[in-house]
């Protein structure tokens, strides 16, 4: 009964939205507002360091170093992450009509989830209830987050990982609380050090399973960031937890063939993963980001690949990196899919380096017919005058102007001991518009400068309900600003990119001070910080939101999950083209993005809906109104069955079904039953 009340609710606050934001002001350039920045959120969160802090501040008590040592002491010594990894979750935890925001924290202080006051209050504010909730997780070093129903009950549960420490599993109790299930349910691992997660139902049981992405053994050093040779022999193999229902999982990680990794002798250096459906072919394949480290010498040491592994339906995976273009090497720290050319194949951007690999620019990889890949940079090195890109982590692919096309969002920085980058000031990177696939930066999105924040989370969603989404970003430590170098004309020449004016470095430890020592020059380093920045939403472009759900355990012949998590969302405007929206159980950079599925509709006011659920059903819905905040469920009838009858009647019980149950109500069901029989009879379409 979760699940009624869950999607009743949402219709109930699309309701008090349209009050809200009735009277839109003229339409002009899209901006974010930070509300935690000027107050108005009631949102404190600071990020604690982890305690491997405490060997960055043992080097530091050791300067003035010998320049001659200086380079293996920040390899062996000096610790990934030292002030913690935090990851973000944007969902409705208590099924109440707003979305919420989770945000992971280190030992010695609680894990927040920020409950949305909207629907309570009718103002965008925030309590945190983490503690409370039963997700604090007070004593774990946390890291990255995902969520899913993993018992199909209509409630979003919780799983927070770690560095070297057990990951957690929070079941949702429904009640706005939350119970550890971790041990029963199988899925603390070994004490890997994960940085990201996403669910997925790999086997098409109904049920979600999950991925996890790992790294290597030892975080008290950096010997896999700096190294150059062959393989450190200390990476982690990811996890895959198979769901065999009742909460329990079994780990297959071994026998699902994600552990056979093309071009290594054991795991990769994993940084980020996400799930679709790549091929659109019904079942759920995986894509993680994985790092180099030192440069390669030859073939053999290339390890930073972006790698495929293909579902063959049953939840066994294949390494096909190579053979569709993605063996491109790059220190890749967060991807996300989209489709930005509207051609039908879901393309994926994936976070790099950027100027600090001096040629390793984060960038948009373009799906082809035939499953393939064009990288963009290879196919224009200029990335159409953007040239070179700020440091990566966190991104998310939305259409934050709802002209109908996707754009791009990321964030990023990073402590190299001797530097500390910051060239990335929060980079919104625009689509051209008509699904262009080309992009240029929109150096006026936001009115806060992120450059002295180190980011790591990125997310977003629509969290003020006006049909445009937000975005969230924590950050694991920000800078005073002391002694910032520029990039181009200090470390090399410019590279003709609008960010070459931007793009500095903060010394942390300088040869200037003592010839023949590096000496600490004393940054001003403070604890990181949550943004949560609100849309400005007065484009006066239309849009529309689906919410796909799984009708697993309320329609007979069912298969998906409660939240459609591997579902293909499509929306076609009667005058425009076809936009696609994957439902990822996790993505980004340690984070995840809200499960609706929004579209902007530029000046269009109405289209057409399809869904391809996992397991390889489709669903059309016609004449989808701008503005609607649909309910969209799986009806288990196939379009491809030959006999009309005996779709007419599966469509039709499908639809009952889903009225006994309080899903539909008349009026809807009539609508989707109209749609179907359209659809059936319209065939063929492409899909």
């Amino acid at each position: 009964m979760h699940s009624i009340f869950r999607r009743l609710s949402v219709l109930a606050a699309s309701a008090l939205t349209l009050a809200v934001v009735a009277d839109a002001p003229a339409a002009h350039a899209t901006t974010f507002r930070d509300i935690v920045a000027d107050g108005t959120s009631n949102i404190e969160w600071t990020r604690i360091p982890s305690p491997r802090i405490a060997r960055r501040d043992a080097i530091v008590a050791m300067s003035p170093i010998p320049s001659a040592d200086f380079g293996n002491i920040r390899t062996n010594l000096s610790p990934q992450k030292g002030r913690g990894n935090p990851g973000i979750a944007i969902f409705d935890y208590d099924n109440d009509g707003d979305l919420d925001i989770y945000v992971t924290n280190g030992p010695g202080a609680n894990n927040s989830l920020f409950s949305s006051q909207l629907v309570e209050s009718g103002e965008l504010n925030y309590i945190d209830v983490g503690e409370a909730a039963g997700v604090g997780a007070f004593d774990q070093d946390s890291s990255g987050v995902c969520f899913g129903d993993i018992d199909n009950d209509g409630d979003h549960d919780l799983y927070v990982l770690a560095t070297g420490q057990p990951n957690r599993l929070f079941e949702n109790n429904g009640d706005g609380t939350f119970t550890d299930i971790t041990a029963t349910a199988g899925v603390g691992g070994e004490g890997r050090h994960a940085v990201g997660c996403s669910f997925a139902d790999f086997d098409a049981d109904g049920l979600i399973d999950v991925v996890v992405a790992n790294t290597y053994d030892d975080w008290d050093h950096r010997i896999p960031v700096f190294f150059i040779g062959p393989t450190y022999e200390g990476m982690e193999h990811n996890y895959l937890f198979h769901n065999d229902g009742g909460n329990v999982f079994s780990d297959v990680s071994e026998e699902s063939g994600i552990q056979d990794v093309s071009n290594m002798p054991a795991g990769a250096f994993t940084w980020a993963i996400t799930t679709a459906d790549y091929d659109q072919d019904g079942d759920v394949d995986i894509l993680s980001a994985d790092n180099q480290g030192g440069t390669p010498q030859d073939r053999s040491e290339e390890r930073g690949w972006l790698r495929l592994f293909e579902n063959d339906g049953t939840g066994h995976f294949t390494d096909i990196t190579e053979s569709v273009g993605l063996d491109v090497v790059g220190g890749w720290m967060g991807v996300d899919f989209s489709d930005y050319n509207c051609d039908g194949n879901l393309d994926f951007f994936a976070t790099n380096l950027g100027y600090l690999g001096s040629g390793q620019p984060s960038r948009w990889f373009f799906g082809q017919d035939d499953g393939s890949w064009v990288d963009s940079f290879e196919a224009d090195p200029t990335l159409w005058g953007i040239g070179m890109t700020p440091f990566g982590w966190g991104t998310s692919n939305f259409d934050y102007d709802n002209d109908g096309d996707a754009d791009t969002v990321f964030h990023g920085g990073v402590d190299l001991l001797s530097l500390i980058t910051k060239d990335n000031v929060g980079v919104m990177l625009r689509n051209e518009g008509n699904c262009s696939g080309e992009f240029s930066w929109d150096s006026e999105a936001f009115t806060t400068d992120h450059q002295n924040r180190t980011v790591h989370a990125v997310a977003v969603g629509d969290l003020n309900g006006d049909g445009f989404e937000d975005i969230v970003s924590a950050s694991n430590f920000n800078i005073v600003e002391k002694f910032a170098v520029p990039y181009a004309g200090t470390f090399f020449p410019p590279f003709g990119s609008p960010f070459d004016d931007i793009a500095t470095a903060e010394i942390a430890f300088s040869s200037r001070v003592t010839a023949g020592f590096q000496t600490y020059i004393d940054p001003e380093l403070i604890d990181g910080t949550l943004s949560v920045e609100i849309n400005s939403a007065d484009t006066g472009n239309n849009w529309v939101e689906i919410d796909p759900m799984g009708s697993i355990g309320i329609v007979d012949d069912a298969t998906v999950n409660r939240d459609g998590i591997g579902a293909v969302v499509s929306f076609t405007p009667w005058h425009g083209k076809t936009s696609i929206r994957p439902i990822e159980g996790g993505s980004s950079y340690s984070s995840q993005d809200s499960l609706a599925a929004n579209f902007g509709l530029g000046s269009e006011h109405r289209g057409t809906v399809d869904i391809l659920w996992p397991g390889g059903i489709h669903n059309r819905l016609y004449n989808v109104i701008q503005g609607e905040k649909l309910l969209f469920p799986e009806i288990p009838c196939s379009l491809d069955n030959p006999n009309p009858i005996s779709y007419i009647l599966c469509l039709r019980g499908s639809l009952n079904d889903l009225g006994d149950a309080g899903i539909l109500s008349h009026r809807q069901r009539v609508r989707f039953l109209s749609s179907g029989l359209r659809a059936y009879f319209e065939r063929p379409f492409n899909h």
